[in-house]
């Protein structure tokens, strides 16, 4: 493996100038001195117009691009028609009201332009929810990877593109990574649960996912089938290779009784079904509380040794059922 410039250039704001930089290419200004480079600067622009909904120009014309323009992480004037608001994060997530205030300040200094509002993001996040009630499209590492992969089939030479469309697709390799490695070999908060998870949220409709830190190093969590009991609400969750069926509840004065209540109620529909749920080994008092968990790995793997991701999910679909048959209509 060669030197990789992005393997130490790895903060939001080198990964800020690499698309400021390709961006700028796309002005037609540079159409001659290297047309590869402009096509994929130009087909960059183009995508993130389309992201937001709006169709691009068959010109673009002058492209004008800024660099934390108001703490704008990237903003580019497309032609006379456009002004295009890009938030740039690797791993954060967007602060609270940011996006919004990004908007009104682009919207303020250029009235007469079409406003594309773009969250980019090259790490991986399990909702985006927030950015697009904000206004803007999410614009995620896959995308930024088929622009990059296009742009290449142009001709395009460049060292410093070469470099970022390699270090993104290594990144995008290691989470999918999931598919190819076998499941006994995924460590604790391994990149291979990131997309795991992803896989999941996608094949059940629902779900979010997140790293939960503990004294005994944390985890990376998966937590869906959110339903409302008396005092609560029953759910459950992946704790990387446990899965756990928990409760939610605020009161604390119920916490006990409700945690008590559920647990026989789960453990009794697993000894009807034929189905290893245990009893945790100490109980906790929290807000969210484990009442039982699978005795051995949720995870079905294939003769290979390789996750077999349908029987996973029928695995889990069961988890539902039994949850729901001990759940017995109860609402909150």
């Amino acid at each position: 493996m060669t030197p990789n410039l992005f393997h130490y250039a790895t903060s939001e704001l080198s990964q800020d100038a690499f698309l400021c930089w390709l961006l700028a290419w796309a002005d037609e200004a540079h159409a001659e001195a290297n047309p590869p480079l402009h096509r994929a600067g130009a087909l960059f622009a183009r995508r993130l117009l389309e992201a937001s909904g709006v169709t691009p120009p068959e010109s673009l014309g002058a492209v004008q691009v800024e660099r934390q323009y108001k703490n704008i992480d990237l903003l580019a004037l497309v032609g006379e028609r456009f002004v295009v608001v890009v938030e740039d994060k690797v791993h954060t997530s967007q602060h609270s009201g940011q996006l919004a205030r990004y908007k009104e300040i682009a919207a303020a200094d250029w009235p007469g332009r079409e406003l594309a509002a773009i969250y980019l993001k090259t790490g991986d996040q399990a909702d985006t929810a927030s950015a697009k009630a904000a206004g803007f499209a999410p614009f995620m590492r896959s995308d930024l990877l088929a622009v990059l992969h296009e742009g290449e089939t142009f001709g395009v030479t460049n060292a410093i593109f070469l470099d970022f469309l390699r270090h993104l697709q290594r990144i995008e390799d290691t989470v999918q990574s999931y598919q190819t490695r076998r499941p006994a070999a995924w460590k604790a908060r391994d990149p291979a649960w990131k997309g795991f998870y992803q896989a999941l949220q996608r094949e059940l409709g629902e779900g979010g996912w997140h790293d939960v830190p503990n004294p005994s190093g944390g985890f990376m969590g998966f937590y869906w089938w959110w339903r409302p009991i008396p005092g609560g609400e029953l759910y459950l969750q992946l704790e990387e290779a446990s899965l756990c069926v928990k409760v939610h509840v605020e009161a604390r004065d119920q916490r006990g009784a409700t945690r008590n209540r559920w647990s026989r109620r789960v453990l009794d529909e697993a000894k009807a079904r034929g189905v290893a749920l245990r009893r945790p080994s100490r109980f906790g008092s929290g807000r969210y509380m484990t009442v039982a968990h699978l005795d051995g790995d949720y995870r079905q793997v294939g003769e290979d040794g390789r996750l077999d991701f349908a029987a996973t999910v029928a695995t889990l679909r069961e988890a539902m059922a039994l949850a729901e048959a001990a759940r017995g209509g109860e609402g909150g």
